[in-house]
């Protein structure tokens, strides 16, 4: 298997039309070999806020140092994604938005902009938790955790429990070729008492419309109605 790009970003919100990177950390990952080739990390100049330096520690004067700073992180992040088969994030629907943002396209070994695989999302874990959120993957693989909320110590956490997960280079390999399936959202109906199942299935609540959603990717019509049988309980194609 080649190589894989893992990226993190700190940012001073949720909304990457109006927020900013103020970090980002991305390192090159043999699975095969269970190593990490090289990495890069590197504040990115903008203006911070209160509940973003509580979370990251970063603060405004740590900003305002690398405001005239020459090198921008992202130019070595493009080269090593130069030898990458696709980008792995946790929650990457998050970073990849706030990445495209800024304008910025990661290509591959075959000049295409590489896919980005969700480890939150598109990895199956072989250890039951009670949520995958990565301080929690952490503790149940038995992962350092020091240092959470910063980019670098963010990927090389996540480096370190994708070693750790059986079969994890079939798994990347798939989930690239599943991205490539037109995407399709789904809607749960199922009643409030079967809240947490609809949780562990992946999907995500919506208070705008009060909805849990959830995006599947599938090939055809039948795929789409096993996936849907899969769940447990009803749901509908929006």
């Amino acid at each position: 298997m080649n190589k894989i790009l893992i990226l993190d970003t700190e940012t001073t919100g949720l909304d990457p039309k109006k927020d900013s990177i103020i970090e980002v950390a991305a390192i090159l990952v043999d699975l095969n070999h269970k190593r990490i080739e090289c990495q890069r990390s590197g504040l990115i100049y903008a203006l911070t806020n209160e509940d973003s330096e509580k979370i990251t520690g970063i603060t405004q004067l740590m900003l305002d140092g690398v405001k005239n700073a020459f090198d921008d992180p992202f130019n070595s992040i493009k080269i090593m994604a130069e030898q990458s088969i696709c980008i792995v994030a946790h929650n990457a629907e998050f970073d990849k938005a706030f990445v495209e943002a800024k304008g910025i396209v990661l290509s591959g070994i075959n000049n295409l902009p590489l896919a980005w695989i969700c480890s939150y999302r598109d990895i199956n874990y072989d250890i039951q938790t009670e949520n995958k959120k990565l301080s929690t993957l952490a503790e149940a693989y038995s992962v350092d955790s020091g240092g959470a909320h910063r980019a670098l110590s963010d990927v090389t956490m996540l480096a370190q429990i994708l070693f750790k997960v059986p079969n994890i280079e079939s798994q990347i390999i798939s989930a690239i070729e599943n991205k490539k399936k037109p995407e399709v959202k789904i809607i749960s109906l199922a009643p409030f008492d079967m809240k947490e199942d609809v949780k562990k299935a992946g999907f995500r609540w919506n208070p705008q419309d009060k909805t849990w959603w959830k995006n599947i990717r599938a090939a055809n019509e039948n795929e789409i109605n096993n996936i849907i049988s899969s769940f447990g309980f009803d749901v509908k194609i929006a």
